[in-house]
């Protein structure tokens, strides 16, 4: 981020109207706001102020100096723009970069968002400054902490010394992790009104100090024992639950006499009026979501990969949960067929009741490999069978070779799309795959795709006079449809 100084006169100056020029930087490019400082001071001025009110990347030394020689040498003001801040994979941080950028963070009173990746080299017992500067944080909102076991102990002590009350704290996810057997009990102490947790711990246990605040956990439990009563009782009021325990290793055809009494226990516990009364989003392999036997109505459930062995699972969960919504994966290449259980449908359940129900909405994430030319047919034949014999209103399909979840808080990118697979969706006929899918799905209203590399696409689906007409919305109207049926 190093700007030249240039020098003019007032006169030089042309007038401009500031309130359209920022709302001009505000669609500008990185690289186009760098541009813009070298034409004027005035210039210069607001694209260092538009650069610090995005998120800052840094990773390496060189990043780490020249950002904090523009924060440390220029106007004291540009302090009050820095919101957020992430320090990514620095594998080595030299000392002189470690006290730069103590400094920084002492004068950025402002922050909001501070996310620190493996950057282990800030933490040491010898030099404190760069901890001690981000527990002084008065206004963080967010604090996100991914490191070694090593370090995990001065993370502990700077995530306790914090003055700033925290909504969202992001730990290491290890289940073998070393911050302590007391800092569960410590943090619901020290942060009581944190609405947002993401841990890995070795073992759950009733002696956890609850956290009535929290509406959002990301749990990974260690000794993988599920006990559905003793996470709803630490956790009283979530709203969204993500769960690893398991990972794969759970039999779902055959289950072990420990996944069955976990699930009868489950059970039990919704029989006599306990747990969660409904839940807003549930996240987890089949495996941990069929052991943890959740069973209260969930807005939407992420069931990750489709495996046809474990078809009966997945309704078993679904029908339990009765979502509005339901997202999965499947893999699409051409030396692999997915193998998909049409019949019973994944999305209709308690079908022999008196009120069968149906999931309405699905997001379907198809994963392909980068170097492999995956076809339009290819595309119809996998995601077809899922399509027959529900109510589906709506079908969202993305198409890429990775897939992350929807974690707009934590500012993951996904990495950049592989030449060869860009090559394979410019391929790919869009009106084709929309027509087939709609003959597939005959409740389908909306069809949405979002092929890597690609613009997305949304068209609804009128089938008036027993024909099939097909309109592809236009990019704002399409951003509202999505917004609306995905929130």
């Amino acid at each position: 981020m190093a700007f030249q100084k240039v020098a003019e006169s007032p006169k030089d100056v042309p007038a401009l109207n500031l309130d359209v020029f920022q709302i001009i930087l505000q669609s500008c490019t990185v690289a186009d706001l760098l541009q813009v400082g070298y034409v004027s001071h005035i210039l210069r001025k607001e694209a260092v102020k538009e650069l610090l009110s995005r998120p800052v990347h840094l990773s390496g030394n060189i990043q780490i100096d020249s950002f904090c020689q523009l924060m440390l040498t220029g106007d004291p003001s540009r302090f009050a723009y820095l919101h957020t801040v992430v320090i990514n994979h620095t594998t080595h941080i030299t000392p002189d970069a470690v006290g730069m950028l103590a400094q920084v963070i002492s004068r950025a009173t402002q922050l909001r968002r501070l996310y620190l990746r493996w950057c282990d080299a800030a933490f040491t017992k010898h030099d404190t400054r760069f901890a001690d500067a981000v527990s002084q944080l008065e206004h963080l909102r967010l604090l996100q902490v991914w490191g070694g076991r090593e370090v995990h102990e001065l993370i502990r002590l700077m995530v306790l010394r914090l003055r700033s009350a925290l909504k969202t704290l992001d730990l290491p996810h290890e289940d073998d992790n070393q911050l302590g057997v007391h800092f569960p009990n410590e943090v619901a102490e020290h942060q009581p009104r944190l609405e947002k947790l993401h841990i890995g711990y070795r073992t759950l246990s009733l002696t956890w100090t609850p956290y009535p605040s929290l509406r959002i956990l990301s749990l990974c439990i260690g000794d993988q024992n599920i006990d559905l009563r003793c996470i709803s009782q630490i956790f009283p009021n979530l709203r969204e639950f993500s769960l690893t325990a398991h990972i794969f290793e759970v039999d779902v055809v055959r289950p072990s006499d420990q996944i069955a009494a976990t699930r009868n226990a489950s059970i039990a516990l919704h029989r006599d009026g306990g747990g969660w009364k409904s839940l807003d989003y549930l996240h987890g392999t089949i495996g941990d979501l069929y052991a943890l036997c959740l069973t209260c109505p969930v807005r939407r459930v992420d069931l990750g990969q489709y495996d046809y062995t474990s078809h009966h699972a997945y309704l078993d969960v679904i029908s339990r949960t009765r979502p509005r919504r339901v997202d999965i994966m499947v893999y699409c290449a051409p030396w692999f067929q997915t193998v998909i259980l049409a019949s019973p449908s994944l999305f209709v359940y308690d079908t022999e009741s008196t009120e069968p129900g149906s999931v309405s909405h699905v997001c379907l994430l198809v994963s392909v490999p980068a170097e492999e030319v995956v076809t339009t047919r290819a595309l119809i034949n996998t995601i077809s069978p899922f399509l027959g014999t529900c109510q589906l209103e709506y079908l969202h399909v993305k198409i890429g070779e990775i897939h992350i979840r929807d974690e707009s808080d934590y500012l993951l990118e996904p990495p950049p799309v592989h030449p060869k697979l860009q090559e394979t969706m410019a391929k790919i006929d869009i009106a084709v795959l929309v027509s087939a899918l709609a003959t597939s799905g005959s409740s389908l209203r909306t069809i949405v795709l979002s092929p890597a590399s690609r613009e997305r696409t949304v068209w609804t689906v009128d089938r008036g006079d027993g024909r099939q007409v097909l309109r592809r919305l236009d990019p704002y109207t399409a951003s509202q449809v999505v917004e609306r049926e995905e929130q």
